[in-house]
């Protein structure tokens, strides 16, 4: 199976379709964090909103992933900056947010690799069995923000304004992911002119869509998506 992997979207709606339109794949992931961008408006935070709704929708395995910059629009809790109330409104008289939500997720595993929009660092992994921890921890997570509470698995650290020691799946900043033994983790959340890799199985793609990444049978390709130009990170260890 062919899985092509779009980064932070930021209101680009229409440059993230161009992508999956042109670019062969079985199914998508979406690393999150749609809605927000510099000097937009409640208009454009609807049209993001209504964009998400319809894509969820869709029957086929295609997997949208919880950004930071999601979480309030769609629970009303951990408001990060480019939110304003007047988008909050907007994205709320637009869609049943919980429908869009509990079609989407704080993670997914493809081939071996771990897909989140920030990564889970080392830190807060308290099990070493990873699936099975991440399993248990985004359910509580689900609870919390259903309660309107604030979870650790969706929190800022330091690293990026907070105070928690370190930043959860939603937040961690790239430069502080700290590696998990045995586990490939390709994230966005760190904007960057290029894509990097710590050289430790995590990549960042998160570049404004100038890049995407397409997994198959374990081995993870980039590519720029203005010139195709092909950038083989990780051969298959599968």
């Amino acid at each position: 199976m062919t899985t092509l992997v779009i980064p932070d979207i930021h209101n680009d709606t229409a440059g993230a379709d161009a992508i999956t339109a042109s670019v062969p794949h079985d199914r998508v992931v979406y690393l999150g964090d749609y809605f927000d961008d510099f000097h937009d408006t409640p208009a454009d935070a609807r049209n993001v909103a209504l964009w998400l709704e319809a894509r969820t929708a869709e029957k086929n395995e295609n997997v949208f992933l919880f950004g930071n910059h999601d979480i309030h629009y769609l629970w009303g809790v951990h408001a990060c900056s480019g939110y304003t109330s007047g988008k909050f409104r907007a994205v709320a008289e637009a869609i049943k947010a919980t429908s869009v939500r509990e079609r989407m997720k704080f993670h997914t595993w493809v081939d071996g690799w771990l897909l989140s929009h920030a990564g889970l660092t080392a830190p807060l992994c308290k099990s070493s069995d990873v699936k099975l921890f991440l399993g248990r921890v985004t359910r509580e997570c689900r609870d919390s923000l259903d309660y309107g509470e604030e979870h650790w698995l969706t929190s800022a650290g330091r690293d990026r304004g907070g105070w928690r020691n370190y930043g959860g799946i939603t937040w961690c900043d790239f430069q502080t992911l700290q590696p998990i033994a045995g586990v490939k983790q390709l994230v966005g959340h760190t904007p960057g002119a290029t894509v990097r890799n710590t050289g430790a199985d995590a990549v960042c793609i998160d570049t404004r869509l100038r890049h995407y990444a397409v997994i198959e049978e374990g081995r993870l390709t980039v590519f720029e998506a203005k010139t195709g130009t092909a950038y083989l990170l990780h051969e298959s260890r599968l």
